[in-house]
């Protein structure tokens, strides 16, 4: 909801850049149901990255302040202690953070490059961005239009030195969100620190009924899921047609509808990985068991991607889709493995209950651990808790693990 701008004017002492008008044309969208839930807290909270390079893990939320960013990492590669930290004057942060881990410019042993994306405040509520390369610069308005939604970024963003797949020719990636009218927007850069590299916003036709969240295969090629109609998970893909198999033919697809997902008790957060996870946590090829205690499902409907698959990205790979269950709404962590094998058709398993964590205080925020280097993978999951402190938790959820609470509360409500 928002907030009363006429109690904002005096709060706001430097306005923002300029806003740029939504021009984006498009076809008048469908007609849309927003999700509803019967109690907790369906939305997220904080959101979470891994840092293959350097094996560290951080998290971002919005300060209670609301003028702050606030965070938690990792000391060291070795030391996965978590610690706080806040980045002051940011301007107003209307919605949660997003962030995003460059994995071409952070070298191994130095700076991680990370950006950070939020909504902003009264009067433009548009597209705002913070990054680090060693120290924190922003906040940086990138324009955009009036957005509906927090921004969604992929977890792993990929530059112009990306060299992953066939799709290394498009060197951008994208951040999405909903706009006017249900539309979900999204925004391209092949140079995120640099405000003047950004395009858009761009609408291609698909309209969304929650905040998206956007998992990333390489190469700029995005997935964007959100919770729908029915409050069932959707999908679409984005920014540019993709590369399929066989001839070098691009296809897009969305809104595609995995029925047999169920009824979601939060919104999805997605990770993508090389690799086909299996239930021990380890790298399996192709044939691999999916995580375990899940079933195939095949029921999809809408425009989906074709068997044999739409993507590759020069090695198998998975999204892992989670949220909280609505049984009672907000407990337990669910999730969806789409396995992108690549010849065999793409397979896709769930819902699978990830451990017993009972009710969480905000839709959980997942992370692979992408580590080219071992034979291994782990999928995290970080909410804010049900607490009365309202603590940062995390736990593993593949290969499952107790949760832990990391303390750090209270967090900002989304």
């Amino acid at each position: 909801m928002r907030r009363n701008p006429l109690l904002l004017i005096a709060l706001l002492a430097v306005p923002l850049a300029g806003l740029l008008a939504l021009t984006a044309a498009g076809p008048a969208p469908a007609a849309v149901t927003a999700p509803s839930y019967a109690a907790g807290n369906p939305n997220p909270v904080v959101t979470a990255l891994y840092d293959a390079n350097n094996n560290m893990s951080y998290v971002f939320w919005r300060c209670p302040d609301t003028f702050s960013l606030c965070g938690a990492h990792t000391i060291s590669a070795r030391n996965h202690t978590y610690v706080k930290f806040a980045i002051p004057g940011m301007g107003m942060l209307e919605s949660v953070p997003s962030a995003s881990v460059d994995v071409d410019r952070t070298g191994r042993g130095g700076a991680p490059y990370i950006y950070v994306f939020w909504e902003a405040g009264y009067p433009k509520y548009d597209l705002t961005e913070a990054y680090y390369d060693g120290s924190w610069h922003g906040p940086i308005s990138l324009g955009m239009g009036k957005m509906l939604s927090g921004p969604a970024a992929p977890q792993a963003w990929f530059t112009s030195g990306d060299s992953v797949g066939p799709s290394e020719r498009n060197q951008v990636e994208g951040v999405a969100w909903m706009g006017a009218q249900y539309r979900l927007m999204y925004a391209t850069s092949d140079n995120p620190a640099n405000r003047k590299s950004w395009k858009g916003p761009y609408y291609d036709g698909v309209t969304v009924a929650s905040t998206p969240t956007v998992a990333d295969g390489g190469g700029g090629a995005e997935v964007a899921f959100w919770d729908g109609t029915g409050n069932h998970l959707y999908a679409a893909s984005f920014p540019f047609d993709w590369p399929e198999l066989n001839g070098g033919r691009t296809a897009k697809f969305g809104p595609c509808e995995f029925d047999s997902m169920g009824v979601l008790g939060s919104n999805p957060s997605a990770a993508w990985f090389q690799g086909i996870q299996i239930g021990d946590g380890k790298r399996g090829g192709p044939g691999g068991s999916p995580a375990s205690g899940g079933t195939t499902a095949r029921v999809v409907s809408g425009n989906c991607p074709v068997s044999g698959g739409i993507v590759s990205f020069g090695d198998q790979g998975s999204w892992q889709v989670c949220w909280s269950g609505d049984k009672p709404p907000g407990k337990n962590i669910y999730c969806m493995q789409w396995l992108q094998p690549p010849t065999a058709e793409q397979t896709i398993f769930g819902p699978t209950r990830l451990g017993n964590y009972g009710v969480l205080g905000s839709a959980p925020s997942v992370t692979e651990w992408p580590i080219d280097n071992l034979n291994s993978d782990a999928t995290s999951a970080f909410w804010q808790g049900s607490n009365g402190a309202q603590d940062l938790y995390r736990a593993v959820i593949i290969p499952p693990s107790r949760a832990v609470n990391l303390g750090f509360g209270p967090l900002s409500g989304g």
